[in-house]
This record gives C-alpha cells, sequence and structure tokens, in this order.
C-alpha cells in the first residue's frame, strides 16, 4: 500500500502523527550507531611539558599583553610575577614597563 493511499484512508491529524514519528524514529535509528572503529580518547592532562620557569632576564610589556599572558609564557604564576615586580592589585601593566624575572625586587618608578 503506498501513503497516498493510506492517507486516504486514515484521518488527517492520525497520517500526520505516522509521518511524524517515521521521521523521528529514523533519526533516532541513526544517531543509535556507533562507528565500528570506536572512540578514540585523547588524554591531553600530560600532553604538553612544563614549561621551565624563567629566572633571569627582563621583560618590556607590549601592546595587548597581561600580566597573566607574560606570567604562562614564562612559567611563572601571575600573583608570584606580580609581587617580583611591585605591581599591586588589580595588577595592571602598560607597554614599555619592564618585568623582570630574576631574584631582585623592583622599585616602581612612576605611578601609571
Amino acid at each position: 500500500m503506498s501513503l497516498t493511499g493510506l492517507a486516504q484512508r486514515m484521518s488527517k491529524t492520525s497520517f500526520q502523527r505516522l509521518v511524524l514519528g517515521l521521521v523521528f524514529s529514523s533519526v533516532l535509528a541513526g544517531c543509535s550507531s556507533s562507528p565500528s572503529s570506536g572512540a578514540r580518547v585523547v588524554d591531553r592532562n600530560n600532553a604538553a611539558p612544563q614549561r621551565p620557569t624563567v629566572t633571569t632576564g627582563q621583560y618590556v610589556v607590549r601592546k595587548g599583553d597581561t600580566l597573566f599572558s607574560i606570567a604562562f609564557r614564562y612559567g611563572w604564576d601571575y600573583k608570584a610575577l606580580a609581587a617580583r615586580n611591585n605591581i599591586p592589585v588589580p595588577y595592571t601593566i602598560h607597554p614599555g614597563q619592564t618585568i623582570r624575572f630574576d631574584g631582585a625586587r623592583v622599585q616602581r618608578l612612576r605611578q601609571w
């Protein structure tokens, strides 16, 4: 029996429910199938080696830098780097400012 013949024998509402049921069941059947190769699991917890902490030198802040980005790039905790450079909360830095990585604490020469 064709869909047109079936539609003529059923009420409009019943036919619509039948068609929707067929559509949803075919969609769900497609979702339930799993690939033959299985799911690939990638452990990213230890994917990147820990960056060694830079303990000497300095960095001149450029436009777009944040204290967090500089600290991350050189293996520091941003709060520890702020303390090392006498940068108070809210950890505001400015282009041209020098960030030091060595043990000497720097004096903040001018207020930005």
